[in-house]
């Protein structure tokens, strides 16, 4: 969260370059913790978010921002790239994402990528997991396109929620959907995860 509410701050913030590093020490009450916050201060949960985000910000360079745009599939993605501060990583494993099986991707897996995110890259900044969920994750619903034949804004909702429990359960946080674009060309090759022509 912190590095998006920070996106406005980057061109008027001082950006360093790369001359901090991270001491891991272990010690009482709370060990890494304690260490990482005295040494990486927009770690710290009791600071405003704001001024959190304005501390990491003057902290990354230029490549460490540009990083963060970054987006790599799972099966791409080695703790090595977790590490030097990847922004986020798509649980795809082909170009035709949604259209053919995809290698399945576990809460272990994310959250073991997660870790090393947080507590073995510069910055601490956490892995964006997203995935394509456009009508169901494990479970599946007709596709957008159906769904709005059946004229029941609640049972849309509730197919939504159910495919949110599942994905956020492995560590899913950012899904593309819905897609909320009117179509009106049917040649346009995403009409179907789309809910039709009309607003209503």
């Amino acid at each position: 969260h912190s590095l998006l509410l920070a996106a406005p701050l980057i061109a008027s913030s001082p950006l360093k370059p790369h001359v901090h590093t991270v001491k891991m020490t272990h010690g009482v009450q709370g060990g890494v913790a304690v260490s990482l916050q005295m040494s990486r201060p927009w770690l710290n949960a009791s600071l405003p978010t704001a001024q959190r985000a304005q501390l990491l910000v003057a902290e990354m360079s230029l490549e460490e921002c540009a990083q963060q745009t970054g987006q790599v599939r799972i099966d791409m993605l080695s703790p090595a790239l977790a590490r030097a501060g990847v922004g986020s990583v798509i649980l795809a494993t082909s170009a035709t994402a949604g259209n053919d099986v995809q290698v399945s991707s576990s809460a272990e897996q994310i959250d073991a990528l997660q870790r090393v995110a947080v507590e073995e890259s510069r910055l601490g900044i956490p892995l964006l997991a997203a995935r394509d969920v456009i009508h169901g994750h494990h479970t599946v619903f007709p596709i957008p396109l159906g769904q709005a034949c059946a004229w029941d804004a609640d049972l849309v909702e509730r197919g939504a929620r159910a495919a949110a429990i599942e994905c956020s359960a492995e560590g899913i946080r950012w899904t593309f959907s819905p897609m909320l674009d009117v179509s009106r060309d049917p040649r346009w090759g995403r009409v179907a995860e789309g809910y039709g022509e009309s607003s209503f």
